[in-house]
């Protein structure tokens, strides 16, 4: 979460835009939300996507969050999982 909230501030910071003083506070409780909120399948499929996997499909959400599904990567399909924090990892 801090990284995020480090990044918000940069961003700030070069929009040339002078931050409130409680621009960190509110930066922390947009990504605590963010991290409560179900990942949606679009979500899941975008990190999978941009974790270099192709031909996503199956995707299924668990209880906990996680997303699980099949895609393919180097020519070799295999089983992927994406956690609520947006991790993705396959086998």
């Amino acid at each position: 979460m801090a990284k995020t909230t480090l990044y918000l501030l940069l961003l700030v910071a070069l929009s040339g835009c002078s931050p409130s003083p409680n621009a960190a506070r509110v930066a922390d409780t947009v990504v605590s939300k963010a991290s409560t909120s179900p990942m949606s399948e679009e979500q899941a499929t975008a990190y999978i996507y941009n974790g270099g996997y192709r031909d996503i499909k199956g995707l299924i959400r668990d209880d906990g969050g996680a997303w699980h599904g099949q895609a393919t990567k180097g020519g070799r399909t295999t089983r992927v999982t994406v956690d609520r924090e947006g991790a993705v990892t396959s086998g």
